[in-house]
C-alpha cells in the first residue's frame, strides 16, 4: 500500500513527502541538515537504505562516501518508489552510478544482482528513523530478509575466499592440458552407479561387486582407491577438488586396465592430480564448473560444463551421467551425514592417512572425531537417499544443504525415485558440445587497457557491472580476505588478481 499522501514545501523551498498521517518523513524547516545526521551513520562501503522519501538523507550520504561505496535505496511498495521517483531530487539522484533504487517486491534480487562482497570492505542496513516509524511491519520484514540473503552471500564469499586463488591456478595451468579428447555416451539400459565415498558404503558395494555389468561405473576421487581394492575397476573417475589433497586420492597400486577408466577433472581440479593420471597413461578429459575463468579461457564451447550444486563431486558425477545418456541412476555411499562414527567408509585415503599417524593418545577413532565434530552435530534420518541403512546417524547444516541442493538437481532434471534408484525415461540428453578456439589471449587483451600503468581508478559500482571482471571476482575475494587487503580498493584487488593471471600465463604459453 502506497506509504505517501503527498508533498510539502519546507522553508528551504524543498518538496518534502508527506505519510498518510500528515507526519512529514523529513524536517519542513532545513531537510538538507537533516540528511547530514542521517549520513554520519556510515562510512562507506555497501548500504542498504530503507527508505527512500525526498532523498535528503541520501544525498548526503552519496557525498559522504568514496567511490568504491555504493547504495541500495528502497521503499515498501511499488506504488512509494513510483511516488518517490516522481521528485525532481530523486530524479537527479538517480544519475548517480553509486545509487540503485528498488521496492521490498524485488530488493533480494537486487542486492544479489548488485552485492558482491569482494567489492566493499562493509555492508551495513540503514532505515530512515521516520519512515521505519510508518513502515514498522516492512522494516522489521526486511531486517530479516537482509540477514538472510546476506548469511547466503557471505557462504558462497567464505568458499571464494578460501579456493579463490588456488581455482584461478589450477585453470590456468590445466589449460595446458587441454585438447580435443571428449566423454563417450554410455549405455542407457545400464544403471549409472555414482559412487561416493561415505560411510555405508562399506555394505552396499557388494551390489556393485555381484553385478559389475549391470552398472557403467561413476566414481568420485574419494572412493577410487576404494573401488580398486574391492577388483572394480570404475569406467569414470570424477575429480573437481582443487586442493592438493586431492592427489591422494591416486596414490595406489598401478596395475590396473587402464584403457578401461576414463579420469574426468575439473577445470579447477588440482593439477598435481591430473598429471599422475596422464603420466599413468589413464584417458584423462575435463569439464568446467561455472567459474566463470573457465568460459574465459575455453570461449562458448569448449569441454562440457558439468553442475556441481554447492560443490559436491557426487553432484558433479551424476551430472556427468545425465549427459551421458543415463536414465537410471543409483548413488552409493552418498549418506549426506557420519554413520557408525565415522566420515568416510574403509578403504579412503583418510585411512591411510589416520592410521599411519595414530598414537594411544591420538587414534584413530579421536581422529575421525575430531573431524567430525568441527561443527555441530544432529541426528538423521536412520537411511539415506537410497535405502541405504545407516548407523547412528549424525549430520550438520553443511551436510543437509548438501542433500538439498542434490535433490534440488533431481528435480530440476526429472530425476524421479523409483526403489533405490533414480529414474528419468526421457532423458535423451547428450554432451555434444566440442572444444572450441581457447579465447584467454582475446580476455586478456580486453582487460589489458583498464589495468594498464597509470590508468585511472575505477569505482566499484562499475567494476561489478562488467562482465570481463567476473573471473578475476574469486581471487578478489581471496585478497579481500586477508587482513593486509581489507580496505584496499576493489579496483587494486582485480590488479593484482590480474597480475597473477598474467604471470601464469607468460610462464604456460612458453
Amino acid at each position: 500500500m502506497k506509504l505517501y499522501s503527498g508533498t510539502v514545501v519546507s522553508k528551504t523551498g524543498e518538496l518534502v513527502p508527506v505519510f498518510f498521517d500528515g507526519k512529514p518523513m523529513h524536517s519542513k524547516y532545513n531537510p538538507a541538515n537533516e540528511g547530514a545526521s542521517f549520513a554520519k551513520q556510515s562510512t562507506g562501503g555497501f548500504i542498504v537504505v530503507a527508505g527512500i522519501g525526498g532523498g535528503f538523507h541520501i544525498e548526503a550520504l552519496l557525498s559522504s562516501i568514496d567511490g568504491d561505496s555504493f547504495v541500495l535505496a528502497l521503499e515498501s511498495d511499488r506504488e512509494s518508489l513510483d511516488f518517490c521517483r516522481g521528485l525532481p531530487k530523486i530524479k537527479e539522484l538517480e544519475k548517480s552510478e553509486k545509487i540503485a533504487l528498488c521496492s521490498t517486491e524485488n530488493f533480494c534480487s537486487e542486492l544479489e544482482r548488485l552485492y558482491f562482497p569482494a567489492a566493499y570492505t562493509s555492508f551495513s542496513f540503514i532505515p530512515h528513523r521516520a519512515w521505519e516509524d510508518h513502515a514498522q511491519t516492512v522494516c522489521s520484514g526486511l531486517k530479516k530478509m537482509v540477514q538472510e540473503k546476506i548469511d547466503s552471500l557471505s557462504a558462497d564469499f567464505s568458499v571464494q575466499s578460501h579456493f579463490g586463488k588456488i581455482w584461478q591456478r589450477n585453470i590456468l595451468v590445466n589449460t595446458r592440458f587441454l585438447d580435443e579428447t571428449f566423454p563417450d555416451r554410455i549405455n542407457p539400459e545400464k544403471t549409472a552407479a555414482i559412487v561416493a565415498a561415505g560411510p555405508s558404503l562399506d555394505r552396499s558395494i557388494e551390489k556393485i561387486i555381484q553385478n559389475p555389468d549391470g552398472y557403467t561405473v561413476f566414481s568420485t576421487d574419494t572412493a577410487y582407491g576404494v573401488l580398486i581394492s574391492h577388483g572394480v575397476i570404475p569406467d569414470y573417475v570424477v575429480s573437481i577438488d582443487g586442493q592438493a589433497v586431492s592427489s591422494s586420492h591416486f596414490f595406489i597400486d598401478d596395475g590396473m586396465d587402464k584403457k578401461s577408466t576414463t579420469f574426468v577433472f575439473d577445470l579447477c581440479a588440482n593439477p598435481s592430480a591430473v598429471q599422475i593420471a596422464m603420466e599413468r597413461g589413464f584417458r584423462t578429459i575435463f569439464i568446467k564448473s561455472h567459474h566463470p575463468l573457465c568460459s574465459a579461457v575455453t570461449g562458448n564451447f569448449g569441454p562440457p560444463s558439468v553442475e556441481s550444486g554447492s560443490g559436491t563431486v557426487t553432484i558433479a558425477a551424476c551430472d556427468l551421467a545425465r549427459q551421458l545418456g543415463a536414465k537410471k541412476i543409483r548413488v552409493f555411499g552418498a549418506d549426506f551425514s557420519y554413520s557408525g562414527g565415522k566420515p568416510y567408509c574403509r578403504g579412503t585415503y583418510l585411512d591411510t592417512n589416520f592410521t599411519s599417524t595414530s598414537t594411544r593418545l591420538s587414534n584413530l577413532e579421536t581422529k575421525h572425531s575430531a573431524l567430525m565434530f568441527r561443527t555441530e552435530l544432529y541426528e538423521a534420518d536412520a537411511e539415506s537417499l537410497f535405502g541405504d541403512r545407516l548407523i547412528n546417524p549424525m549430520t550438520s547444516p553443511v551436510m543437509q544443504s548438501f542433500k538439498e541442493t542434490f535433490l534440488l538437481w533431481c528435480e530440476k532434471y526429472g530425476y524421479k525415485f523409483t526403489g533405490d534408484a533414480l529414474e528419468n525415461q526421457h532423458n535423451n540428453c547428450y554432451v555434444n558440445e566440442k572444444p572450441g578456439e581457447q579465447k584467454l589471449s582475446q580476455w586478456i587483451g580486453r582487460l589489458e587497457p583498464i589495468f594498464k600503468e597509470g590508468g585511472l581508478t575505477v569505482p566499484a559500482s562499475v567494476l561489478t557491472k562488467n562482465t570481463d571482471m567476473y573471473p578475476l571476482f574469486p581471487y578478489a575475494a581471496w585478497l579481500r580476505a586477508r587482513t593486509e587487503y581489507n580496505k584496499v580498493s576493489f579496483f587494486e584487488l582485480l590488479k593484482l588478481a590480474y597480475s597473477q593471471l598474467r604471470r601464469y600465463t607468460c610462464v604456460y604459453e612458453k
